[in-house]
């Protein structure tokens, strides 16, 4: 849980040094509970706070985390 709260965290960081309005984050999985730091920060406002608009983009089939991110298709990949 550390870990999350370290991403979370820098997450946060980078979107205030880049200040980035749209930041995704592409996920390597389903939504489920491994990912319930994300949700949780956008639902109370962190990511508002610091003025990032944040979309969670769920695995679809075929899709490569690390390429949707080299391609700019994400931001971060998990």
């Amino acid at each position: 849980m550390n870990s999350l709260k370290l991403v979370v965290l820098l997450l946060l960081f980078i979107g205030k040094i880049f200040a980035q309005d749209n930041v995704s984050i592409q996920l390597l999985w389903k939504h489920q509970f491994e990912f319930a730091g994300y949700y949780i920060a956008k639902e109370k406002g962190f990511y508002e706070d610091v003025g990032i608009n944040l979309e969670i983009k769920e695995i679809q089939p075929n899709i490569n985390v690390t390429t949707e991110v080299r391609e700019n298709r994400a931001t971060f990949g998990i």
